[in-house]
């Protein structure tokens, strides 16, 4: 899954801007209702619109406490926090950090879909950019599960989420192919057929530079979905 070409990027973060994005990893349907998170002027939101898909954007710096504004839809079928949620270092109150993913889970229908994309804290050659949001696959997979979401998979992106060449699942032949492909003139023979080996997949998974994580938010409708402030 290689982008066919490279546009250049007209402002930080507008997207799409590759033939590869987020978009395929969602079941994505013409009555669909979805909620965009972290960018209140989206290509992807004015692209949905246009084809009759309702797209709501909710820019909102997430380091405050979470008040989830009165939207529209009432719940939503899909939630995308393709660049991650704003703010400064979440990490840092692990209680506000659950928080901030059980809301999302409230703003879902039941059974609804929720794509996050985050940095990796364990990537190789990470860039840090201050206000980028970062985890790791295991931290975002607890965050998940504590907060109600089942079925998280996870999907490398290469070499970031705003522009990427590649989105893969996290599987063993997908990632021996994705570096073979992105490293054949760089590595010898030898090398590369190291990459399709289980052991060295299996470590490597969990050290790319970003990822884009899917959940499934839980189809009970009473006792197991959180309620959060509104304004």
């Amino acid at each position: 899954m290689q982008s066919t070409h490279q546009a250049k990027l007209l402002e930080p973060l507008s997207s799409p801007n590759n033939s590869v994005d987020w978009r395929f990893l969602l079941p994505i349907l013409p009555e669909s209702k979805i909620l965009i998170v972290g960018q209140s002027c989206d290509d992807f939101t004015r692209l949905f619109n246009k084809l009759g898909i309702e797209a709501i954007p909710w820019d909102y710096d997430f380091s405050n406490s979470i008040k989830a504004p009165l939207f529209p839809v009432t719940q939503f079928d899909i939630v995308a926090v393709p660049h991650g949620f704003p703010g400064k270092d979440l990490s840092s109150n692990p209680q506000h950090h659950l928080e901030i993913y059980q809301t999302m889970q409230f703003l879902l229908k039941p059974g609804g879909i929720i794509l996050v994309g985050f940095s990796n804290n364990l990537g190789i050659r990470r860039k840090f950019t201050p206000g980028t949001y970062s985890s790791t696959v295991a931290q975002t997979t607890r965050l998940f599960q504590k907060a109600g979401f089942k079925e998280v998979k996870f999907y490398g992106a290469i070499p970031n989420l705003s522009m990427p060449d590649y989105i893969f699942p996290i599987t063993r032949q997908t990632i021996g192919f994705i570096l073979e492909h992105r490293y054949r003139t760089k590595l010898s023979a030898r090398l590369l057929r190291w990459l399709y080996n289980p052991i060295f997949t299996a470590g490597f998974s969990h050290f790319f530079t970003s990822y884009f994580a899917v959940a499934v938010a839980p189809t009970a409708s009473s006792e197991n979905r959180f309620q959060v402030n509104a304004h």
